[in-house]
């Protein structure tokens, strides 16, 4: 998994991870004793896993409960063989090889990674002496068979302390006592301190002496509750991160520790105070007790003042990678200036590093560091393999996340700009449903809104005079008529109830009503019948209020009533006559776009100027006229006649035109 890092200074508080060296160590003690023991504050990484997991194979057992451990030691009952994963743990397999022939256990290693080609190669002369027999043959898995004797065990100075370590856990196992005697100076020694103070804990005795150690046999590891303090090793990066301009807490860190890579605070001060003051920032350091800080430490001397020099490190040629020539690869791909030496680094400090493409070469310390390095280029850095980190740090990016520190996954970067794409195009999906809702409530309301309607008109014309029917009075019938309509609809909201309702107010500045009735006249001098025309028009504007439905699409429906003030115009036995006319108008009509039909009702009477009866012209007294029922009298009737009024009834049915 490649992991991306973007340019970001750090800030806030980070608990630094349980120390995985001591937690090894003190897992291994439990182990080894008999009863109960309780490790406290662990921090689970493969390395801690693949411990855990051979000591099993031994015949221990752990209960894990967060980061506490209950540890139940294998006890005199030992399985009579066990295979071993030490999955890519150097430390796992080098404690475990004298563990497992001091239990005489006989024993198949396996390993992953650069695993299998990390030498053993102190074992393979100083066990075989002390009755353990190899099946090796240069790689994993390999096999150990016999039980381990006591005796002087000589190992040279320079190679790993952990084949020290792993003599310490198990020569105090054996019935004689031991020495194991360095042939030259003991590099790495604070590894070995910290082993002893283990061993002190769970009641077992080491002697330190000028040429070595001293482990007394017969003892017995005690159980015992402890706690794992903070690792130094890894708070190193942060400590160097802070050097090069970010500003962390670091909690979970014990000041009295005998951890080597305690050194890792003195060195960053002296750094720091010597910018301040104006010195020359850099360091010349022997880094044989202290080969974990290699890598960082370069990191920090690529901003000194002046050139810094690493030595003593030969042995990390052989780690996780090569730690010289991968340190020195990953800061020269991001434009810094370090040489890698037969033992060592020789770093030319720079203004700035630029981003890029590094390889972690699988290793957790070069990943870390390549992330540190990050918060100080100018552009993004991309690291391959980075996922290593679960090696010993699991938690390494989210602790940097957490400092406000941008690191994500590759395809966690990709699934990002995926996601960024989708929410383009959804936000352009959405913006071209409301531009299409937009543009579609455009066409269906505001573009539809007027409309202009040609219409057949059937009307009526009647006095309007109670019983009118009744006395034998009729109606007078159009045998043509036709009415334009023009107004528009104004929509009293802007958004649809329920999506698809409106209200609104009808204003048709137009209403021109024409109709034709025939009229048929008895002539009783010349006993003849004729007809005449009398044409009716009006002209008047709609105002009411309407609502309108569109279901679906561009499909609408409206019902409206409509008050109807007009003035009206007729001819009749050749004259003229007018007057104002109030009439109601109510229907409905089915539009689709531009197009629609309808149909609807009108109705109301005018008094027309002239139109009536001249009761003075008339002869003879009609008071006394009787009707029966509810038919009103003749004088009512003359009342009316005299007073005129017609009543108008019409069904229009048209077609229009909406825009």
């Amino acid at each position: 998994m490649n992991i991306l890092i973007s340019p970001e200074k750090l800030h806030g508080t980070v608990r630094i991870p349980a120390s995985k060296s001591m937690a090894h160590r003190l897992l291994i003690c439990a182990a080894l004793a008999e009863g109960t023991s309780v490790v406290s504050g662990v921090d689970m990484s493969r390395d801690i896993t693949a411990t855990m997991d051979v000591l099993s194979a031994f015949g221990a057992s752990f209960r894990q409960d967060g980061s506490t451990i209950t540890v139940t030691g294998v006890g005199k009952t030992r399985p009579q063989a066990a295979v071993a994963d030490c999955c890519e743990s150097g430390s796992t397999l080098r404690f475990l090889i004298p563990v497992a022939a001091a239990l005489g256990v006989h024993t198949t290693f396996f390993g992953q990674g650069r695993l299998p080609h990390r030498p053993i190669t102190a074992y393979l002369r100083e066990l075989t002496k002390k009755g353990i027999a190899f099946e090796y043959h240069n790689t994993m898995p390999f096999s150990i068979d016999g039980a381990l004797q006591s005796g002087v065990y000589e190992l040279e100075g320079d190679v790993s302390s952990q084949y020290v370590t792993g003599l310490l856990f198990a020569l105090p196992l054996l019935e004689g006592d031991s020495e194991i005697r360095m042939l030259s100076r003991l590099e790495s020694k604070p590894y070995v301190d910290l082993t002893i103070a283990c061993l002190r804990h769970f009641g077992v005795t080491v002697y330190e002496t000028e040429q070595g150690y001293t482990v007394p046999g017969g003892q017995q590891y005690h159980a015992c509750d402890m706690e794992v303090e903070g690792d130094y090793s890894q708070a190193a990066f942060f400590y160097v991160a802070n050097a090069l301009g970010s500003d962390i807490t670091l909690t979970n860190l014990n000041p009295e520790s005998v951890q080597g890579d305690k050194k890792i605070v003195e060195i960053t001060q002296q750094m720091c105070y010597n910018r301040e003051k104006g010195l020359p920032a850099c360091f010349d350091v022997d880094a044989a007790d202290i080969p974990d800080l290699v890598p960082i430490l370069a990191v920090l001397a690529t901003f000194g003042t002046a050139p810094s020099r690493i030595t003593g490190a030969h042995r990390l040629a052989i780690k996780e990678s090569d730690r010289l020539a991968s340190t020195a690869d990953l800061l020269n791909r991001l434009g810094g200036k370090v040489t890698a030496t037969a033992d060592g680094l020789e770093i030319e400090p720079v203004e700035q590093l630029h981003g890029g493409t590094v390889d972690s070469y699988g290793d957790h310390r070069i990943a870390m560091c390549a992330a540190v390095a990050a918060t100080r280029c100018t552009g993004e850095v991309t690291i391959l393999h980075g996922e290593c980190v679960e090696k010993s740090y699991p938690r390494f990016y989210e602790d940097y996340r957490q400092l406000g520190g941008i690191a994500a996954s590759a395809q966690e970067v990709s699934q990002q700009k995926l996601d960024s794409l989708n929410q383009a195009l959804s936000d352009i999906s959405a913006r071209v449903k409301e531009t299409e809702a937009a543009e579609s409530n455009r066409a269906i309301w505001k573009d539809r809104s007027k409309y202009f309607n040609l219409n057949y008109v059937n009307q009526k014309l009647s006095p309007d005079i109670d019983g009118w029917d009744k006395l034998g009075g009729g109606e007078l019938k159009s045998d043509f008529g036709a009415a334009i309509v023009w107004g528009k609809t104004y929509y009293l909201h802007k958004k649809p109830l329920a999506g698809m309702i409106k209200f609104g107010i009808d204003w048709s500045w137009m209403d021109l009503n024409y109709a034709q009735y025939k009229l048929e006249t008895y002539d009783y001098d010349t006993d003849e019948l004729y007809s005449e025309k009398a044409p009716q028009l009006e002209y008047g504007m709609q105002i009411g209020p309407s609502v309108t439905i569109n279901p679906v699409h561009h499909l609408k429906v409206s019902a409206y009533f409509r008050v109807t003030p007009s003035y009206s115009m007729m001819y009749l036995n050749d004259e003229f006559y007018h007057h104002y006319a109030t009439f109601c108008n109510t229907g409905f009509a089915v539009a689709w776009k531009v197009l629609s039909v309808g149909c609807e009702w009108r109705w109301g009477k005018a008094s027309y100027d002239g139109l009536g009866l001249n009761l003075d012209d008339l002869e003879g007294d009609y008071s006394d006229g009787d009707f029966s029922g509810d038919i009103p009298s003749a004088d009512d009737v003359l009342t009316d006649l005299q007073d005129l009024k017609l009543k108008t009834k019409s069904f229009r049915v048209y077609f229009s035109f909406r825009f």
